[in-house]
């Protein structure tokens, strides 16, 4: 039993492997975890005051890269560009040599071609290469309208190259992408993904869980009956330990390679919990009726103190986490996992000897992920490491930084800033936050707070890393009223009847970031032609961040976006005077990239009064790109329109990339994009080139 469903697993790793590997490939997706920036650049002094508006870097005209070839070479010295008086010396990387390149005297045999494969090539010449034209820097205009991009092939931004042709231009790369097996067979799949009411869960998880419970079931009673023996059960509640413990890490290789976060491989941690509990009740219940009919119950309860030890740790793990206690007492469901994971192993260990290396390897797995999280990189603290050594801490997940927060009033949350962070995460990835500071209390260094990451790694505007933490519990209270000076912002908040304004003055503090984790699975959305987007309140962090790493893509042409709308539903139109200075900078940068279309669409659900919805108007001018409307967005409706629309971005489909529709809000949210994505037709999907629908849900 145990093999069939480590080989389940397995099957699952090898079918997702293509792509996974697609979004490893990606420039925007490698070196996974989070970077601090560095302070030094090629030895020079970063003291030194620069003023790049003043004496502008001159440039060179950019060489020309050749599609066919394996490498380009290039000179290994260090090449100054010189900035008024100072001199920066340019970074160079280092390359590892192919194997191919090391054994070449015996490997040179196996690349040559055969005589019809020789043939073959003359009468069938490969491709053109295609390459846009792009002026050199230090011969452009000044005009910025001059120097626009176009982030997406069409037909007349490229030109055949040819023999003698000036090096003043290169060959742009685009990144496809590989459907996944629900796009792919999505008449069948539709009906997998709805929703089954009374379980909560989708058709097709709801029959995964019931085959796993089925297999569970049949391992208990399949020839023990009518003469039950216990035995069985406790040996398929031990089997599943490792399983269990694996799926409640944060870092493990099946959700890497599944292109899922651990939240949603945590559904699945928290089912077969509850096939172990009811294995282990069999297994319990049926030797104390065995002991009961011999006669030796009191007898048998004394002697086996260490299988209580472990039934005890178990049935710590299966009370405290029930919906109720770990919605409203998260940190006791916290601290109950510990005692009740430590009591389970040390009491099975004890209980039958011939069992502890399934202990071992459970423990194994949790030290593990805890070690690789809780690694944390020192040198932000006491400056003791080089910058060589630095790459070795690198590969933990932790880091100490100093974080800004400064309260805003009109989203009722906290905004953290940790400038140091400047790299080492991709759209809609989390961090786990502590707080180190006595305002917040000291045992609050060893609870966790998963928050979106609402900013775009390396942006040009040097951020670094943004969150937003909505004050809806007592962290994020307590976090809120130290944000804002007077310690009254939470209280304000709820009698506030007009439009406010953020906290301009932050509060720096100390906290430890873990991460980043989660991510919107194997698709990457500057890969699709087009992206639908919906957030719901403070789900417009991921949002944010998404249109910026597609943005940032299309600046560096490697985004194949043609077209995105982004529809944000909040209950109150204040929240948009707060966000509308980044609405306006993303709009302005893609004012640059004429490929390149934004709409925004704001809904708000609460009724106000019309002085108030007066004084906002009149406060808040919105570009032609924001739309604000009252009520809530019929989605089938807009999304049908906007798969129309994407359908007339080329003649034909096999020109587009395809649509992803993106959400991330409270669970109504989710069930009204899901039935707004079954609602479209195959030929629309055939049309824009498949549909791809990527969900980050609040909630368990």
């Amino acid at each position: 039993m145990q093999a069939g469903i480590w080989g389940v697993v397995l099957l699952l790793i090898i079918a997702s492997l293509p792509r996974a590997y697609m979004r490893w490939r990606h420039p925007s997706t490698r070196r996974q975890g989070l970077k601090l920036k560095t302070a030094k650049l090629g030895g020079v002094n970063p003291m030194i005051n620069i003023s790049l508006a003043e004496q502008p870097i001159p440039r060179e005209p950019i060489v020309q890269i050749v599609a066919n070839e394996s490498y380009a070479s290039a000179s290994s010295e260090e090449v100054p560009v010189t900035i008024g008086a100072a001199s920066i010396a340019t970074m160079t990387y280092s390359r590892i040599a192919s194997w191919g390149s090391l054994f070449y005297p015996a490997l040179r045999h196996l690349h040559r071609k055969s005589h019809a494969e020789r043939s073959s090539s003359l009468l069938h010449p490969p491709a053109p290469v295609f390459e846009r034209k792009r002026t050199a820097l230090s011969q452009a205009s000044n005009n910025p309208a001059d120097r626009r991009c176009t982030s997406v092939p069409s037909a007349t931004a490229f030109t055949p190259s040819e023999e003698g042709e000036d090096h003043g231009s290169v060959a742009i790369k685009t990144y496809s992408r590989i459907a996944s097996w629900g796009s792919i067979f999505h008449p069948a799949y539709r009906h997998l993904e709805r929703r089954v009411w009374w379980v909560g869960y989708s058709v097709g998880l709801t029959l995964a869980f019931a085959t796993y419970t089925g297999i569970i079931s049949f391992g208990i009673f399949y020839h023990n009956l009518p003469t039950f023996s216990p035995t069985r059960a406790g040996w398929l509640v031990v089997g599943q330990v490792p399983f269990i413990v694996f799926l409640g890490t944060k870092n493990n290789l099946l959700g890497f390679v599944l292109g899922t976060g651990y939240d949603k491989l945590n559904v699945w941690h928290r089912w077969v919990g509850k096939t172990m509990f009811i294995a282990q009740m069999a297994h319990v219940i049926g030797y104390l009726v065995l002991f009961a009919n011999e006669g030796t119950l009191l007898v048998e309860i004394r002697s086996e103190v260490a299988g209580w030890v472990a039934f005890s740790g178990f049935l710590c793990l299966c009370l405290f986490s029930l919906p109720a206690i770990r919605a409203s007492a998260y940190r006791l469901f916290w601290h109950a996992h510990w005692v009740g994971y430590m009591l389970m192993f040390v009491g099975m260990s004890l209980h039958v000897p011939d069992v502890w290396h399934y202990a071992a390897a459970g423990f194994g797995i949790l030290a593990i992920d805890h070690v690789r999280r809780l690694s944390v990189m020192i040198t932000p603290i006491f400056g003791l490491f080089t910058s060589t050594q630095l790459q070795v801490f690198r590969l933990f997940k932790t880091t100490f930084v100093t974080a800004n927060i400064i309260a805003i009033p009109e989203l009722n949350c906290t905004r953290i800033e940790c400038p140091q962070l400047t790299r080492g995460w991709r759209a809609g990835q989390h961090v786990r936050l502590r707080t180190v500071s006595m305002q917040m209390g000291w045992v609050n260094l060893f609870e966790a707070h998963p928050f979106t990451i609402a900013s775009v790694a390396e942006s040009a505007n040097g951020e670094g890393l943004v969150l937003y933490a909505k004050a809806c519990g007592d962290w994020t209270n307590r976090l809120y009223d130290i944000a804002s000076d007077s310690g009254l912002a939470t209280a304000a908040v709820e009698k506030r009847n007009s439009v406010g304004s953020a906290t301009e003055q932050g509060t720096r503090m100390r906290m430890i970031v873990e991460g980043p984790y989660g991510g919107s699975s194997h698709d990457v959305m500057s890969t699709f032609s087009s992206a639908f987007i919906v957030a719901g309140g403070s789900g417009i962090t991921w949002a944010l961040s998404t249109l910026e790493e597609v943005i940032r893509d299309a600046e560096l042409e490697r985004a194949n976006t043609r077209m995105i709308h982004l529809v944000w539903v909040v209950q109150d139109p204040a929240p948009l005077k707060t966000m509308l200075p980044g609405f306006k900078a993303l709009l302005k940068r893609i004012a640059f990239l004429p490929s390149l279309d934004l709409t925004i669409d704001v809904y708000y659900t609460r009724a106000i009064s019309h002085n108030r919805l007066t004084e906002l108007a009149h406060r808040t001018r919105l570009p032609t790109n924001i739309r604000l409307t009252p009520g809530r967005p019929r989605l089938e409706a807009l999304l049908k329109e906007f798969a129309n629309q994407a359908q007339g971005l080329a003649e034909s489909s096999k020109e587009l990339d395809g649509l992803v529709i993106g959400m991330c809000g409270p669970l109504g949210l989710r069930d009204s994009v899901e039935a707004a994505h079954r609602v479209l037709s195959k030929k629309t999907r055939d049309n824009v080139g498949g549909v791809e629908v990527v969900v980050e849900a609040f909630g368990w």
